[in-house]
């Protein structure tokens, strides 16, 4: 499990380290605070590597300076953490050569021993640079295949107990399909709302990682809340953390919602949740500019949550 981040020379951070993290992360902020960089840098961090620049111009030294690099390409990025009990850190450099992987570590410090997975929701591939990600409809039948379907339909009921049935189709294959009680037809799920879609592919992609024997398995999710209604926000989270801790994942998420972070606290102040959740802050220091993480204490946040007191999910 990821325990602890510092990001060097990234995007919008500078210099930024962040400790404390748990099985299951909620992260907020203000905008451009550097929510999605966060996770971006996870992302780079537990895969090691940049893949897929053969899509970009290798010889444009200002978007390579504005996709990866805080100030210049001379100054290194750096990533560095503690994944379990190994410490280590990668450092990233651009090779300004026609190589696929031009961002690449200098040393692998967990070894072959450790191996991780962390796969990225919410974010265009374009720009975390994944030719491994896969569709939702890919992820949809890994989990047929797996066994493991009846958790994508169970997840569906929460945001529409109506729905029966969960399928694609060989002759239809760029899109999932669902039959309501009673109906003889399969409708396309994008006729039933950005909600329906997303709780598909937040539990489709957790119940993938269960066949996968690595150490470590992370889930990033930007903006949890996007279409998701605050009556059964309570609920989606009960179902991602009891995914979590039964497939043994960790996951991040961010959120702008107060009423995404509400449910977050209240499910994990229920006893089968104490101890997996953690509350992360980030903003600006006021003296340098820089971007700070602040880890909440859940205990406190409901206070902190009524009268907004340094909390900044809007």
């Amino acid at each position: 499990m990821l325990k602890s981040i510092r990001i060097e020379n990234f995007r919008c951070f500078e210099e930024t380290s962040i400790e404390g993290f748990e099985k299951v992360n909620l992260i907020t902020g203000k905008n451009n605070s550097g929510k999605t960089t966060l996770l971006e840098a996870i992302f780079y961090f537990i895969k090691g590597k940049i893949n897929n620049a053969e899509k970009i111009n290798l010889q444009d030294k200002e978007l390579i300076n504005n996709l990866f690099f805080h100030q210049d390409t001379t100054k290194q990025i750096r990533l560095s953490g503690t994944i379990d009990a190994i410490k280590g850190w990668y450092t990233l450099i651009y090779k300004g050569d026609n190589t696929n992987d031009f961002i690449v570590p200098s040393d692998d410090f967990f070894g072959e021993s450790h191996l991780r997975e962390v796969k990225m929701i919410g974010v265009p591939r374009n720009r975390i640079l994944d030719k491994e990600a896969k569709s939702i409809v890919e992820v949809f039948d890994e989990a047929e295949i797996d066994g493991n379907i009846e958790f994508v339909r169970d997840a569906i009921k929460i945001i529409d107990d109506s729905i029966e049935e969960a399928r694609t189709f060989a002759t239809r294959s760029k899109t999932i399909y669902l039959r309501k009680v009673n109906d003889k037809s399969f409708m396309p799920i994008y006729s039933y709302g950005d909600a329906t879609q997303k709780i598909i592919e937040f539990i489709a992609n957790l119940v993938t990682f269960s066949k996968q024997p690595h150490s470590t398995k992370i889930l990033l999710i930007d903006e949890i809340e996007n279409g998701i209604h605050h009556t059964v926000q309570a609920e989606v989270w009960r179902m991602l953390m009891k995914l979590c801790k039964h497939y043994n994942i960790q996951l991040f998420a961010t959120t702008h919602s107060s009423e995404m972070i509400k449910a977050f606290q209240s499910v994990c102040a229920e006893e089968e949740f104490t101890g997996m959740g953690g509350y992360f802050e980030l903003g600006r220091h006021a003296k340098t500019q820089q971007i700070i993480g602040v880890k909440h204490n859940l205990d406190t946040l409901e206070y902190e949550l009524a009268t907004g007191d340094t909390v900044r999910g809007e």
